[in-house]
């Protein structure tokens, strides 16, 4: 399926490497600290993204930094790294506006 391409890029790299989503949802969520120093962030579903979900993930794929969050944790602001993999089977999707 569709996260067999994230296994074949933690076997190329390592599993300290990546981290794997199950929907857009799970992703953007109010705790990222799974992301600081990764390098692969997978997303499996994106077909149910929300407007306001697209923006978000727009503005992850553009930004320079991103504040890390953790549970009971301080926040840090860090360079960003990762390139982000989004699969689906749907035709369209994620929303896009001009």
């Amino acid at each position: 399926g569709k996260s067999t391409w994230y296994h074949l890029l933690m076997a190329l790299t390592s599993p300290e490497h990546g981290v794997f989503y199950r929907s857009m949802e799970e992703f953007l969520g109010g705790f990222n600290i799974l992301q600081m120093n990764r390098l692969i962030l997978f997303v499996d579903e994106v077909k149910d993204a929300t407007p306001r979900q697209a923006k978000k993930l727009h503005a992850m794929t553009t930004a320079k930094t991103q504040i890390m969050n953790g549970k009971n944790q301080r926040t840090l602001q860090l360079d960003v790294r990762a390139e982000i993999f989004c699969t689906t089977n749907s035709a369209l999707p994620i929303y896009v506006n001009e």
